[in-house]
């Protein structure tokens, strides 16, 4: 297999337009301005169904090094701002832990959610994820591609109101729930899959495995 640089090394492909111009090009996000701001949401609500026999767990807040205190509360407010997240007051069955995470190219943090004992009560709807060989025969004789990756995908995908409360997680802070689907649960991916699917129903020349989409021509 060969990588995009000896790709474009060998003269195999030619790139036409990558995603630094893009960001450059103010005439693109002027005509386009609902695609380049905020998060995206998809139709309707997503509900995270749990087993019969489900045990509610509470988790107390996980420390964090005083050196990304600041940061990290940026961030929540970031977040609540978007409305991703919602604070809670009331008392509620399920409280998950946190895990915050740098990325190490943009030094930028990424707030995930620990559900290690709701994940063992979700019911998973099990949806049927495409794969490289199922994609593979529809490219034959195309000769123009276009990638793309959805910016914080699951994010897109709103939570009725109470499966966000089954999101709670506790932190120094305070503690908050997820009011659109949060990384880190197991069906979070199934959930995502079948959005996309019914978003690109019926088009010829687009394909996605999860949030990355392949249009081809």
């Amino acid at each position: 297999m060969l990588g995009l640089k000896a790709c474009l090394d060998l003269d195999l492909i030619k790139l036409v337009l990558s995603l630094n111009a893009l960001k450059e090009d103010k005439s693109i996000k002027e005509e386009y301005p609902d695609v380049f701001d905020g998060i995206g949401l998809f139709p309707g609500e997503c509900t995270i169904h749990l087993k019969p026999d489900a045990t509610p767990v509470v988790y107390p807040p996980r420390r964090v090094p005083l050196a990304l205190r600041g940061r990290l509360k940026e961030e929540l407010q970031n977040m609540e701002k978007q409305g991703v997240i919602a604070r809670v007051t009331e008392p509620t069955d399920w409280v998950n832990a946190l895990v915050v995470v740098e990325k190490p190219r943009t030094r930028k943090l990424r707030i995930c959610l620990d559900p290690h004992d709701l994940n063992k009560a979700i019911k998973r709807p099990h949806y049927p994820l495409p794969t490289i060989e199922d994609i593979t025969p529809k490219l034959t004789g195309t000769k123009y591609f276009s990638v793309s990756d959805a910016c914080s995908g699951y994010w897109a995908i709103k939570l009725t109101e109470e499966s966000s409360k089954l999101t709670t997680f506790n932190i120094i802070f305070g503690r908050y729930r997820f009011r659109h689907l949060p990384f880190g649960i197991i069906s979070a991916q199934d959930e995502f899959q079948c959005k996309i699917d019914e978003t690109y129903e019926g088009l010829n020349g687009v394909v996605a495995i999860i949030d990355d989409i392949l249009v081809y021509g």
